[in-house]
């Protein structure tokens, strides 16, 4: 049997962080910084530092979306940026960092391989950064509507 290793280009995802709701005060405090730094366009440090954490195996020559939300960008078209929190003010009430809007094309997809090395990157900086070991990370399938 044969698993299935790409995300078909069609289905709309997007990576989810959140922060443990026993994680210590000082570790929210910390994350609520992360979050404010993610998600309104001052990302380039974290995100050079999130790379960093990347296994270059399997995602390699990723850089910094120079953009107003910021992200990543992979060889072959592949892109990913933060939730903009100006932008959507009703749905940036949650406490959790989100990256989307991922070019996904028939000719150039990404991989579950290449989202969960994403996903464990971000989880080991921003752990880093918090002082524990609070954050979790997922891929979210955004189903519409029309796709039930």
């Amino acid at each position: 049997m044969e698993i299935m290793n790409e995300v078909e280009y069609h289905v709309p995802f997007t990576l989810r962080f959140s922060l443990s709701e026993y994680s210590p005060l000082d570790a929210k405090e910390k994350w609520s910084e992360l979050k404010e730094k993610c998600e309104n366009g001052n990302n380039e440090s974290i995100t050079n530092e999130w790379i960093s954490f990347c296994d270059p195996n399997i995602n390699k020559s990723l850089s910094f979306i120079n953009s107003l939300t910021g992200g990543i960008r992979k060889i072959g078209k592949k892109s990913c940026h933060y939730r903009y929190s100006f932008q959507e003010i009703d749905e940036v009430r949650d406490d959790d960092i989100v990256i989307r809007y991922f070019t996904n094309i028939p000719t150039c997809k990404w991989t579950y391989t290449e989202l969960d090395d994403l996903i464990f990157a971000f989880e080991k900086m921003a752990n880093a950064r918090i002082g524990g070991d609070y954050v979790s990370g997922s891929i979210i399938i955004v189903m519409k509507k029309y796709d039930m």
